[in-house]
């Protein structure tokens, strides 16, 4: 019975310590490139209205490695909660495609697009909005 039990031990303690957060090489590529700060440029509405960042006020959003974002204006935090990286059929193109939803926050995913600097935000229904964000280095 000594050996059952200590074997079971010994299990125990291999899978506690074999477990481990991710790190950013583990992560999706999209979800590489999602990490870090984004600035807000501007939004324009499905029906073209633009709507551009008030002067002297900075809004960011920040995603981090555990799927955490944190929003702020002027260095004040504001809305924060978890993300969610899927792939629905993008109303864009008629394929899977990249999106990501912000809990508490959203219900309906925005379709993601990164570049080098810039974060596109689309949101996957029609006459929706798209919002820009510029990488903070």
């Amino acid at each position: 019975m000594k050996p059952l039990i200590y074997l079971f031990t010994a299990a125990v303690l291999f899978g506690a310590t074999s477990c481990k957060k991710e790190t950013v090489e583990q992560l999706p590529s999209i979800e590489k490139d999602l990490m870090g700060k984004w600035k807000f440029e501007r939004t324009r509405l499905g029906t073209g209205v633009v709507y551009v960042a008030v002067p002297g006020e900075v809004d960011m959003i920040d995603f981090k490695i555990d799927r955490v974002y944190q929003r702020s204006t002027n260095g004040v935090n504001g809305a924060q909660g978890t993300y969610e990286l899927t792939q629905p059929i993008s109303i864009f193109s008629g394929k899977k495609d990249n999106a990501i939803t912000l809990r508490p926050q959203q219900d309906i995913p925005n379709i993601v697009r990164i570049t080098k600097d810039s974060l596109y935000l689309a949101q996957n229904v029609y006459d929706g909005s798209t919002s820009i964000f510029s990488r903070v280095k």
